[in-house]
């Protein structure tokens, strides 16, 4: 049992429909887990998409200082999005990831927390370290303006019309298959577009795209490395710009999203900076992906919140070369 985790100021908060409802069918065996390890620490379940954010948001405005997730990055991405929300003040609440889901991609960037089994042994003893957050403001399908914070990675362009296919098709086969099958058919429906990008107040021009890429961390779409050089807690964002590339291009480029290599093309422009603005300038309006989800759509601009949160168990390797 955890000295870690004060059942007074400590949440569980469980996705039951993660890993296509894998949660729920085997929650008698994680819940005996979770009170084997954890002892008394409250659990409670998501009913909803945004859900988990209120839940969270909640809790740290009652006072609570860890929020463990249960479930995918869609649901980390919620909870960080409710802890923000409730406005604390920088690195005063921690999260801890149980990993549950589909993409399993923000797991890649802790130490120890490769699936559940092996996430519960190490949170009461792996690091907590402090890290930076994501801020997104953009338009959602009905037209509104949003703010959505995020802790991993968002991109526009083909990013949110393969979150479309890939939430709305059986997960059965697992999150690195479904997202590369989900990129196949989505290069076969993307319809270009248009896009103006500053950073920093830096016009970056105009780019006819295939995606960007807007990285707090590394890794997304099912284990895709797309922004290779992000660092947690360096109080910036590394942006990608993938432009338009023939068809046959594109499949065959695919691969070195995984390796994290497509940052050497010819064609690839990067940049690093703590504000990115988005717009469209003209062709298919460009849809947005944030840690998995698909919110809505350009124009969008993304900050980032330095220091924002804690996270159990990062890497030392993803963080500035002073951590520990």
């Amino acid at each position: 049992m955890s000295e870690r985790f004060d059942p007074e100021r400590s949440l569980i908060i469980v996705n039951p429909q993660a890993a296509a409802g894998r949660v729920r069918r085997r929650w008698p065996a994680i819940e005996q887990a979770l009170r084997t390890r954890l002892g008394a620490v409250p659990v409670v379940f998501t009913e909803r998409p945004g859900h988990a954010s209120e839940l969270a948001r909640d809790a740290v405005a009652a006072g609570c200082t860890h929020v463990l997730s249960l479930g995918g990055d869609g649901t980390n991405s919620e909870i960080v999005h409710g802890i923000m929300s409730a406005g604390p003040e920088p690195g005063a609440v921690c999260l801890g990831i149980l990993p549950f889901g589909t993409g399993g991609d923000f797991r890649r960037a802790l130490d120890g927390f490769s699936d559940f089994d092996e996430a519960l042994g190490s949170l009461a003893t792996a690091p907590e370290r402090v890290v930076d957050v994501g801020a997104l403001t953009f338009v959602d399908d009905d037209g509104v303006t949003r703010e959505r914070f995020f802790l991993n990675l968002t991109s526009f362009g083909m990013g949110g019309l393969v979150d479309r296919i890939v939430n709305s098709s059986p997960k059965w086969l697992g999150g690195k298959a479904s997202f590369y099958a989900g990129t196949v058919r989505a290069l076969f429906r993307y319809r270009p577009m248009t896009v103006r990008l500053s950073v920093d107040g830096r016009d970056l021009g105009t780019h006819t795209i295939l995606s960007v890429f807007v990285g707090n961390a590394r890794h997304a779409g099912g284990g895709m490395c797309l922004t290779p050089e992000a660092l947690l807690d360096d109080g910036l964002l590394d942006v990608v710009i993938v432009p338009e590339l023939p068809l046959l291009r594109s499949l065959t480029s695919l691969g070195m999203l995984y390796k994290g290599t497509h940052v050497a093309m010819p064609e690839v422009t990067s940049a690093r900076g703590a504000r990115v603005e988005a717009e469209v300038i003209s062709g298919a309006e460009a849809l947005l992906d944030v840690d998995g989800e698909a919110p809505g759509r350009l124009p969008c601009t993304i900050t980032v919140r330095p220091g924002a949160i804690r996270v159990i168990g990062v890497r030392a390797s993803l963080l500035g070369a002073d951590a520990s």
